[in-house]
């Protein structure tokens, strides 16, 4: 099966990042897990380190529902920034939200690859592989 290099997650729930790590480790899904509870903090890392692909994730997870820089911010950020990154990487909401609202939103996001519900799944995982884009 092939394997991500880099993932970055982009979550504020602790028990979330604990238990979606522990499954990308018993999957064998990346070589390398990164985590940021603060969406504003993730995207200063994307302005700081735009041209610096090694640094740079092949997927990121990221939740919609977080305090300071909700995901909805940190798309709209992301979606300035993406033409000037290095990398070109897939981009998977993940809420708890079953909102067909919060899901026709996400996927008008042009960096949006799908959205997906939580919690993640091995299942899940393997959909992603399949579904990723940047390879």
């Amino acid at each position: 099966m092939k394997k991500v290099d880099k993932v970055f997650i982009i979550d504020d729930d602790s028990i979330f990042l604990y238990s979606l790590q522990k499954l990308l480790t018993n999957f064998d899904f990346a070589k390398e897990v990164k985590t940021f509870v603060d969406a504003e903090e993730a995207i200063i890392f994307f302005e700081d380190h735009a041209n610096q692909s090694t640094l740079l994730p092949d997927l990121i997870f990221l939740d919609i529902a977080m305090p300071m820089m909700s995901g909805w911010e940190f798309l709209d950020d992301f979606e300035v920034l993406y033409h000037q990154i290095a990398k070109k990487m897939d981009l998977f909401v993940v809420s708890s939200s079953i909102s067909k609202l919060d899901i026709e939103k996400a996927k008008s996001y042009p960096v949006v690859v799908d959205y997906i519900t939580k919690p993640i799944t091995s299942q899940v995982l393997q959909q992603i592989l399949q579904k990723q884009r940047v390879a």
